[in-house]
């Protein structure tokens, strides 16, 4: 998640949506309320920085598969709630088929690349833009490996910002992760716990809370 204080917005990647109803219908035994997880932290961004706008780069949902009613209700009840937010969202691979869920949350649904204040958002870090556009991206569910102790090594999602995009982490629950290769010139952040850190080389320092 990451906010931009200038247009009041806050942007999301990856929630996937109803992934674990999937996981579930499908005979996978993933535990349940993980909707409810993420509204909250969605909704206690929208209280503490008091957010306009929501951008969600792509992948909502997770499947077009038939969701389950109890999890469509959730959603429709929470945009209810927030009803006065202008939420955007930019067509992930994951989202086709959904047109009718998109509608019932009034949802403005755009292709990509959505220019916005000198930015072009969008779902897959490799779309096309004019030169010198910086693009803010989903897709990749960025992640870095770091040393947890002993010989253990934990993958840690991560948002990375290269000199001419930056991937935010997937924000969905049981959404996997990709390891990232940076350059030199990159920057990193890795989430954790809470928080948030600047990584440099091995080295791993605290910079923000989130």
């Amino acid at each position: 998640m990451m906010f931009w204080p200038s247009q009041q917005a806050i942007l999301l990647a990856d929630t996937h949506f109803g992934k674990a109803a999937t996981f579930r219908n499908g005979g996978i035994p993933v535990p349940t309320g993980t909707t409810d997880v993420m509204l909250k932290k969605i909704s206690d961004a929208i209280e503490q920085m008091q957010a306009q706008s929501i951008y969600f780069l792509g992948d909502f949902c997770h499947s077009s598969s038939r969701y389950q009613e109890d999890f469509v209700s959730e959603l429709t009840s929470w945009r209810k709630k927030y009803q006065h937010i202008e939420m955007t969202l930019i067509l992930g691979n994951h989202d086709l088929g959904q047109r009718t869920l998109f509608h019932q949350l009034n949802l403005t649904v755009v292709e990509e690349p959505l220019m916005v204040d000198g930015l072009a958002l969008c779902h897959y870090p490799e779309t096309v833009v004019p030169e010198g556009i910086y693009k803010l991206a989903g897709h990749i569910h960025p992640s870095v490996s770091l040393a947890a102790g002993g010989d253990s090594v934990a993958k840690i999602p991560c948002f990375h910002f290269s000199e001419t995009v930056g991937v935010l982490p997937a924000f969905g629950e049981f959404t996997g992760t990709h390891r990232i290769k940076p350059q030199p010139s990159d920057r990193v952040f890795a989430v954790a716990d809470g928080q948030v850190f600047s990584l440099v080389g091995a080295s791993r320092t605290q910079t923000a809370a989130n």
